[in-house]
């Protein structure tokens, strides 16, 4: 669905050590995991098409990603980012129908399938009873799963997610990837997330994607665990990973 080609990103240099070839297997949840300063929204949005590669390609569905408009981009693939600039006066399902501008007419009305579309974004989301109240009036975790339907109603194969769990208490950061677990498996979509939650990923992703110090490694969990690569990049004089329990422990 997504695949690179000797792929560098970066700003004036290159982030990476070699250049990435690589490619997003359908309908699999993918961690994009590393500490502050790998590159890991750098990727993100290279491979969303925001930011130009320094050399290489991204192909979405076996054409470069350069050649597409936007708005095919947009039928193609969902994106949800960190900068979250809306107002806080639309309702929930107001900001849900958003996802749909790409497959409305320059009208922007809705038909009976994007309603559908819609209805099934807040069903999976669990945010239907919370359809008309307004996004200012929600928590930090309830405006999170709003995002996340927006780009589900948004109906495309593939969701792209940078720190979908910033600032949120630990209750509603697992719930965040429970719910991305739930879309890939019952909603049959492609997600790659970006996140500096270690243990979550662990638990629920299929696939790693890992960045550290200009080298990128790709595998299962229970791979890289296996592999010590875990402990190299998340161990140091402070905290030590424990691959026993998939957890990081602080050093005393």
């Amino acid at each position: 669905m997504l695949v690179t080609q000797n792929l560098q990103i970066g700003y004036q240099q290159p982030l990476l050590h070699t250049p990435l070839s690589l490619s997003l297997q359908p309908q699999q949840l993918t961690m994009l995991i590393g500490i502050n300063g790998a590159g890991k929204s750098t990727l993100l949005r290279t491979l969303a098409g925001l930011h130009l590669p320094l050399a290489g390609a991204v192909f979405l569905d076996q054409k470069d990603l350069a050649s597409y408009p936007r708005h095919q981009i947009a039928e193609k693939m969902s994106l949800v980012l960190t900068e979250k600039n809306i107002s806080p006066l639309l309702t929930v399902q107001e900001m849900v129908q958003l996802g749909r501008i790409p497959h409305t007419n320059w009208w922007g009305k809705l038909t009976e399938k994007d309603q559908r579309v819609i209805d099934n974004a807040l069903q999976i989301t669990q945010l239907e009873p919370l359809k008309n109240r307004t996004l200012g009036s929600l928590s930090d975790g309830q405006r999170q799963k709003v995002h996340i339907a927006r780009a589900l109603a948004q109906d495309t194969p593939l969701l792209l997610l940078d720190e979908p769990t910033t600032h949120l208490d630990l209750i509603h950061r697992a719930e965040i990837f429970v719910l991305l677990q739930t879309i890939t498996q019952t909603a049959q979509k492609t997600v790659l997330v970006v996140t500096h939650e270690i243990e979550f990923a662990l638990q629920v992703a299929d696939m790693i994607w890992l960045l550290h110090e200009g080298d990128f490694y790709v595998g299962t969990p229970q791979t890289l665990i296996d592999k010590q690569i875990i402990d190299k990049v998340f161990s140091n004089q402070l905290v030590r990973f424990d691959s026993k329990h998939g957890k990081v422990l602080l050093n005393k």
